[in-house]
């Protein structure tokens, strides 16, 4: 199987959970030009390799090598709950060392939000949890964004069917919940800041056409939302994410000019514009900058990792995403990755540190290959300046259809990499789905 190929571009201006019991190479894309709150951006060191070689064998200062080889350490574990015709949207959710959340939406009859959980990192296949009910989604397909939690539990926002937002958390023992008063919109994304004991949250919500983001001091009886303001619009649905960065939160969104709020007068036009937004617990803004395409922007993703991120923004009518370093204060680096994609596929992107490799880049992309038994899952491993270091080989013997956005979670120590992905298929009463789960582990172990 061919591996991907990629091409640098210099850019100008309560109670635990627990359990019981080929990738498309691709070049090209449209120009980009980046633009920072502190003027223009450039090169970073920590992206300074434009032939930067591969990760393997021992590091400089005799460090162990990062990852020699990717392996799949078995055949595909599947989830979803008997009799349900759909399960969508996995989220994988660190509950702790060992423990995972896979969070997904059962649709059958109604539409429900649902988990399992798994202990992925010890055998394969994994221990797994029962499959639990958590809150009715509204209307049958309101959006539901999903969260790390307090200890030992996830977190979710939500439309409460009248117009407003609930925030809540889940274990096993069931869910509780807060009225967000004056969050208003849809949920487009939740993320709670690192730290142990009650933390903050940022919620992003809104109509489809803007992005705005609030802040939510706890998981408490009596916590309002406070708004940080709205982060551009466009005379389309924007693209947003947001991931936890250092002690805060970094948030990704599209719009219609570089760094714009969205006060103007003027029409919204567009969204050819990428940004990022960086803020502290509190709710300050540390930083922010912005890239600029000839094109709309029909997606965006940011990730985490060792001193800084990840910010990948796809075109309209793009083969490739664009991946690029972002500081730690929110400045995108002008040097990126082409990442080829496959039509009709998806990807989903971590940040990854392991051996002599320190803020690296691991990627998943899913896709269909016509005529094949089985369809594309490839999770691929890059040092931190976009070098090669290792990929999965063709995927396991069981025959592989997904669909939809995958997730990615990278396990202790950035050795294994755990994958969920919807599996489409055929039920009883027609078309069906299940939630797969695959891991990924570098050899040697």
């Amino acid at each position: 199987m061919a591996i991907l190929a990629s091409a640098l571009v210099a850019c100008g201006a309560r109670t635990s959970l627990s359990p019981e019991g080929e990738a498309a190479g691709g070049g090209g894309g449209a120009p980009v030009s980046a633009t920072s709150s502190s003027g223009t951006s450039s090169p970073s060191t920590s992206a300074g390799g434009a032939e930067g070689g591969g990760g393997s064998g021992t590091g400089e200062g005799g460090a162990p090598a990062a990852c020699e080889t990717l392996l799949w350490a078995g055949e595909p574990v599947f989830l979803g709950p008997p009799g349900a015709p759909l399960a969508k949207v996995p989220s994988l959710i660190p509950l702790g060392e060992r423990s995972v959340a896979v969070v997904f939406e059962e649709v059958g009859g109604g539409s429900t939000l649902v988990s399992s959980a798994v202990d992925p990192w010890s055998t394969w296949p994994p221990r797994t949890g029962p499959v639990d009910a958590h809150f009715p989604v509204p209307f049958g397909g309101s959006p539901v964004a999903v969260s790390e939690g307090d200890a030992g539990d996830f977190a979710f926002a939500t439309s409460d069917g009248v117009g407003g937002l609930v925030l809540g958390q889940s274990d096993p023992g069931g869910s509780s919940f807060l009225e967000l008063p004056g969050a208003t919109g849809a949920a487009r994304f939740l993320a709670r800041a690192a730290g142990a004991g009650p933390s903050p949250f940022l919620v992003g919500h809104g109509p489809p056409t803007a992005l705005v983001v609030s802040r939510v001091g706890a998981f408490a009886p009596g916590e309002v939302p406070v708004p940080l303001g709205p982060f551009g619009c466009a005379d389309r649905p924007v693209a947003t994410d947001v991931t936890v960065f250092g002690a805060g939160f970094a948030v990704a969104s599209t719009a219609d000019g570089p760094l714009d709020d969205c006060l103007d007068p003027d029409f919204p036009g567009p969204p050819i514009a990428g940004q990022v937004h960086v803020f502290d617990r509190a709710g300050m803004l540390l930083g922010a900058d912005a890239i600029e395409r000839e094109v709309a922007l029909v997606d965006i993703r940011v990730a985490e990792r060792d001193g800084g991120g990840w910010l990948a923004t796809l075109a309209e009518g793009d083969t490739s995403a664009l991946i690029q370093p972002v500081g730690a204060e929110g400045t995108i680096d002008a040097y990126a990755l082409h990442y080829g994609l496959l039509a009709g596929g998806d990807f989903a992107l971590r940040g990854w540190s392991s051996g002599s490799v320190i803020g690296g880049l691991a990627t998943l992309q899913t896709g269909p290959i016509p005529e094949s038994p089985s369809d594309s899952v490839v999770v691929t491993l890059f040092d931190a300046s976009f070098g090669y270091v290792a990929h999965t080989p063709s995927s396991p013997r069981a025959p592989l259809r997904p669909t939809g956005r995958p997730a990615l979670l990278v396990g202790p120590g950035g050795r294994s990499f755990l994958v969920a992905f919807e599996q489409t298929g055929e039920g009883p009463g027609g078309a069906a789905s299940t939630i797969a789960l695959l891991r990924a582990d570098c050899a040697p172990l």
